[in-house]
Parts: structure tokens; C-alpha cells; sequence
């Protein structure tokens, strides 16, 4: 999912020394003007609409750092990581104090299963005392130590984003994740119990969970439970994505084979 910070506010403008191409004043008011038009479009999810605007805004002043990362962010989206990755790294090249833009780099990192490189780009956002959301990036880093085998530092970074922030759902399905890697059913059935409380039966919040995402607690708990010996409780959560499986057209999910295998 493409949380990502857009840093749209923008900046004045930068003067740049060396052989920089000379921007105009009307061509750097065109690509505010549609670096706009993009931003409104990707928060309406029209990834294409963005795509163009962003790139008729780079074509006027191809120095605007936030131009550039939220280029990253419309190829990140379209699942072209060469073209998301330049533009990052062009955005950070341009601004290297532009923590939105690092965190998003990061994250791409992360998808792209970089993780060694993406743990260092979360640290260093950590450190960024004006950074809203520190523990956004401490929850990634501690995804990151999980899927480099560190589960001592996973919980440890996990548990502390958490605790600064309890509706953040992503965590305790992560931090269920390590601890199921860890043998420790009962926590991890602990941190989805949380998950449902705190986010799923929370009307404000359900409102914006994807539904895919609540399938897939619905189907990490029904396994945590049934390894767990929790044969009945299992069926609940699996009769529960089983039907959301079947919404989607798919018939023989792994929800619908479990469901099947024990009644």
C-alpha cells in the first residue's frame, strides 16, 4: 500500500550555481501550476492524470526536487522501480535535506527487497528531528531487520512504533509475523487481537482499511489460531476471508482450502 509522503507543499525558489539551465520566472510558475494539477490528481488516485502533470511540471524547471519525488511516487505506484528510483535519487540529489523523499526512496527499497540499504535510509530519516513521523520509519526498519533474519531489533523497533502510535494496523500484523517467526503463537495471536480492537472494530478507522488488507488479517489470524491448536476460533476467520476471496471471484483461495480441510 502507497502511504507515502507527497511533500506537496513547495518551496521558494532555489538558486543553483555551476551549469544549471536558467528557468524563467513563467516557466517556473507553470510547473507549480501543474506540479499542483498532479498532486490533486494522485490524491484522487488517478495515477495517469499525475504521471502527465508531473512530467509537463519537470519539462518547465527539471530542478524541483518535490517534482521529482512525486514523479517517484506516480512510477513507484505503476510498478516501474527504474524510473521511481532515478527520480528519488534525483529529488535527494537536488535536496538532501527532503526526508518525504528519502522515506520514499526507502520504501522502494524495501519493496524491492534492498533491505541493507533501506535500513540505512530509515535510520537516517529517524534522526531527522523535524520529521513528522519518525515511527513510520522505525516500523520499516524494523521490517527490514526481520527480513535480514534480526528479530531481537524487529520486535524492539516494532513495539516502539506501536507504542507511538497505536492505530498504526500495519505493525501489529508485522510484529505478529516476527513473533510467529519466533515460535511465540500466543504474542503473536496477541498483536491481531490488538489489530482488531484497535483498528478493525474501530468504526472511524475500518473506514479507510483496504478490504484486501483486512482479508489478509482475517487470513494470517485463522493460521496463527489453528497452529495454536484454536480449531474453532480458526474457522471464524477463515469462513470470514473465504467469503471475501469468493467476492473477488476466487474460489480456491487459501482461505477457502483451510476452511475446507477442517470441518
Amino acid at each position: 500500500m502507497l502511504k507515502y509522503a507527497l511533500g506537496l507543499t513547495l518551496s521558494a525558489a532555489v538558486l543553483f550555481g555551476g551549469c544549471a539551465p536558467v528557468v524563467s520566472e513563467q516557466a517556473r510558475k507553470n510547473a507549480r501550476v501543474h506540479y499542483d494539477l498532479g498532486a490533486a490528481a494522485m490524491q484522487q488516485g488517478d495515477i495517469n492524470e499525475a504521471l502527465r502533470e508531473f512530467s509537463i511540471a519537470n519539462k518547465n524547471d527539471g530542478r524541483m526536487p518535490e517534482t521529482h519525488n512525486a514523479l517517484g511516487l506516480a512510477y513507484h505506484a505503476k510498478g516501474q522501480s527504474k524510473e521511481a528510483l532515478h527520480h528519488y535519487q534525483k529529488a535527494l540529489e537536488l535536496r538532501k535535506d527532503f526526508p518525504e523523499a528519502r522515506n520514499n526512496y526507502a520504501v522502494l527499497l524495501m519493496d524491492l527487497g534492498r533491505y541493507a540499504e533501506a535500513a540505512k535510509e530509515f535510520e537516517n530519516i529517524m534522526e531527522d528531528v523535524m520529521y513528522p513521523t519518525p515511527h513510520f520509519a522505525e516500523a520499516n526498519l524494523g521490517w527490514c531487520c526481520y527480513k535480514q533474519g534480526d528479530n531481537e531489533n524487529a520486535i524492539a523497533h516494532l513495539r516502539n512504533a506501536l507504542a507511538a502510535d497505536s492505530n498504526f494496523c500495519r505493525g501489529y500484523l508485522w510484529l505478529a509475523t516476527v513473533y510467529e517467526a519466533e515460535k511465540k503463537l500466543p504474542n503473536a495471536i496477541k498483536q491481531m487481537e490488538f489489530f482488531y480492537s484497535r483498528c478493525a472494530e474501530n468504526r472511524e478507522i475500518r473506514k479507510v482499511i483496504d478490504k484486501a488488507f483486512l482479508t489478509e488479517a482475517d487470513r494470517q489470524m485463522g493460521f496463527l489460531l489453528l497452529q495454536n491448536g484454536e480449531t474453532e476460533r480458526a474457522k471464524q476467520y477463515f469462513a470470514s476471508c473465504a467469503g471475501a476471496e469468493h467476492e473477488n471471484g476466487t474460489l480456491d483461495g487459501l482461505c477457502t482450502k483451510a476452511l475446507k480441510r477442517i470441518e
